[in-house]
């Protein structure tokens, strides 16, 4: 015998749902990167937007799950946003073709 709803649920909202949250990802981690959000009101934004979207109805484990990947995955993309923030920072100060080729590679070199 399977799971039934409640696997059911945990499988569709993450298929439906987390394509969602990880967008919203990546537009809060450039308002943290820019200090326009603090880290708490970011995670406060994501956890309301899954609450809206059911991850209320998700099993404990589930739930738990997903607000630790909502936590890394905003520390990670804020940090990539104030690396690149840094660059083009950096290249505004050295507008030079040489200056901004050998900052893009050591960024993609980083990688």
């Amino acid at each position: 015998m399977g799971g039934g709803a409640p696997t059911r649920f945990a499988a569709d909202f993450a298929r439906i749902v987390t394509p969602v949250l990880a967008a919203e990802i990546v537009r809060l981690a450039s308002d943290l990167a820019d200090d326009r959000l603090s880290f708490g009101e970011a995670m406060d934004e994501l956890v309301a937007l899954a609450h809206r979207r059911g991850a209320g109805h998700l099993p404990e484990p589930i739930h738990a799950d997903l607000l630790e990947w909502l936590a890394t995955a905003l520390l990670d993309e804020a940090e990539l946003a104030s690396e690149a923030i840094a660059l083009v920072q950096s290249l505004l100060r050295e507008p030079s073709r040489d200056v901004m080729r050998r900052a893009i590679r050591e960024f993609l070199d980083d990688r």
